[in-house]
């Protein structure tokens, strides 16, 4: 072989290469909305590797898989409602798909190409422009309304211009959607969840049932709008329900984690220094109450005994965590202090002190009722109880 015929095998072999790689840059579904009132929401159209003629998809079955990934790769971050009735008008161009499949019992397709379609076929009365697929993705705005602060409120989801939409209040974890949302929006994670009046008289659309996905896994925790939509979204016929709304906490609702913590015993009823609930303060600051979110019992019993042995006992020998209705008697402090567990991200598991107004009645946390222990001979087991409590100092320093 002859050096013009080696030069010639390598233009071609370059020449083969280029155009697949020209190939594979364009070898991709577009995706287009069109008629619908805001950027987000609209017909969705699709431009087909190699043609030059945008046309739409119909479905005769629920397109919501669909929509979710036509959602992403269109950059916004879930979707509201996909339909498959012409909501957005019909298509007067061609119809280059008559179905498009996501399900996947995998990872879920990060746009339409890893999705299994079926090109249209003319056919009677089976899949034609009455059947054209349209979508409303949520724009991955998100705001709280109604509270006293800019960190407080109900939670509206933005679907466009002057369209929000309102969350009713979950049953179960609310902890895990109230941490993300405050997430979200720039904030550490959240005081809690709270329980926000119904607007009955409101033209807004509420959603029932969402967030059907874990919102944390392997120490990774997901955005709010990445759950979102997991499952079909459903609308509340009835708009007399309890909404979703959170408390966020800023950095400077934070305790640092070096702060000198004091603890003491309020008896209701002044009888003893040794048995009430427990107040805390910290660097020196002002006497607050306290309470716990999701704390086990064994970690509240090593604030207990933290709480006793500052008052010069060895520990506490009966400790329960109590409901504020279930003190009389007791008022609190107002400004109080919240020991509650994070998740989310790489903070999983982990406890932290924070203060808020008024939230230990308004967020459900508990109070903590502590006895300590009095008769034991603190001569004889003197000893004893020293080592006890540098262990326990270091236990609860894990934990804590």
């Amino acid at each position: 072989m002859n050096l013009a015929q080696c030069l010639c095998g390598l233009t071609i072999l370059i020449s083969v290469s280029l155009s697949f790689s020209e190939a594979s840059a364009v070898d991709v579904i577009r995706l287009r909305l069109v008629d619908g009132r805001y950027p987000n929401e609209g017909r969705l159209e699709v431009l087909p590797p190699g043609e030059v003629t945008w046309g739409s998809y119909c479905s005769n079955s629920n397109p919501f898989q669909t929509g979710r990934v036509a959602c992403r790769q269109l950059g916004f971050p879930a979707l509201f409602l996909a339909t498959s009735t012409g909501q957005f008008g019909r298509a007067t161009g061609p119809i280059w798909f008559e179905e498009i499949s996501c399900k996947t019992w995998d990872l879920e397709p990060a746009t339409l190409d890893g999705c299994r379609s079926v090109e249209w076929l003319p056919r009677y009365d089976v899949c034609d422009h009455r059947f054209d697929v349209g979508i409303t993705c949520f724009t991955g705005n998100l705001r709280l309304v109604g509270g006293k602060r800019e960190t407080e409120g109900r939670v509206e989801l933005h679907l466009g211009g002057d369209k929000w939409v309102l969350l009713a209040y979950p049953r179960g974890l609310t902890f895990m959607y109230s941490d993300t949302v405050c997430r979200h929006l720039g904030y550490p994670f959240s005081v809690g969840a709270t329980e926000e009046v119904a607007i009955t008289n409101s033209s807004q659309e509420m959603l029932c049932a969402f967030s059907h996905c874990p919102l944390f896994v392997q120490q990774e925790s997901r955005d709010f709008f990445d759950c979102l939509d997991h499952q079909s979204l459903k609308l509340c016929p009835d708009k007399n329900r309890t909404l979703f709304g959170v408390v966020c906490a800023t950095e400077n609702a934070m305790i640092p984690s070096n702060a000198s913590m004091e603890f003491r015993l309020v008896d209701v009823a002044n009888a003893s220094r040794y048995r009430g609930i427990v107040e805390a303060r910290y660097n020196g600051f002002s006497w607050k109450t306290v309470c716990f979110q999701l704390v086990t019992d064994l970690r509240a019993k090593l604030v207990a005994d933290e709480a006793c042995q500052s008052l010069g006992y060895p520990w506490a020998s009966a400790s329960e965590l109590i409901y504020y209705s279930e003190s009389p008697g007791y008022v609190s402090t107002g400004d109080e202090l919240v020991l509650r567990e994070l998740y989310l991200g790489s903070t999983i598991g982990e406890l932290r002190w924070i203060q808020g107004q008024n939230t230990c009645q308004k967020h459900y946390y508990e109070l903590l009722s502590v006895e300590c222990e009095t008769d034991t001979d603190l001569i004889g087991h003197k000893q004893r109880l020293q080592g006890d409590n540098v262990q326990l100092s270091q236990y609860a320093r894990y934990f804590l």
